[in-house]
């Protein structure tokens, strides 16, 4: 299942800096992957089993437009509306135009928002593992 990034009419002239259009800035679900991308630049995939949430958010326009990373949190973020954070159970390295970042939570603006959370959170996260317990 495919669910576009929202960018905002404002912000799309901005956006083609970065060679970011609606066509190619989207989340995609298939199998146990999570596919990011936002642009040419940025196209990573993560295991669906690392997402141990998904909820609406919210984002300032003074964090930014863009692909922006700050702390432990990216944000692939093109509208200050239909915001959803994922919350990652161990940290991811992601890179973009030379750099890298191992963030736990990741922000992004979708035109679907709440489908996205459906789907992301149907199948829930995969149980930690157990370990036998000393008798």
């Amino acid at each position: 299942m495919r669910f576009a990034i929202r960018i905002d009419m404002i912000w799309q002239p901005f956006m083609l800096f970065l060679g970011a259009t609606r066509g190619n800035c989207y989340l995609e679900l298939h199998g146990g992957e999570l596919q990011l991308r936002f642009g040419p630049a940025f196209n990573h995939t993560i295991s669906r089993d690392n997402v141990i949430g998904a909820s609406r958010g919210s984002w300032s326009f003074m964090n930014g437009m863009g692909v922006i990373a700050g702390g432990s949190t990216l944000g692939l973020v093109g509208s200050t509306g239909g915001i959803v954070e994922l919350e990652l159970r161990d940290s991811v390295h992601l890179r973009f135009v030379g750099w890298a970042r191992g963030v736990r939570r990741i922000a992004i603006s979708l035109e679907d928002p709440q489908g996205f959370i459906d789907a992301v959170t149907s199948a829930g996260p995969s149980p930690e593992p157990t370990r036998p317990t000393p008798q």
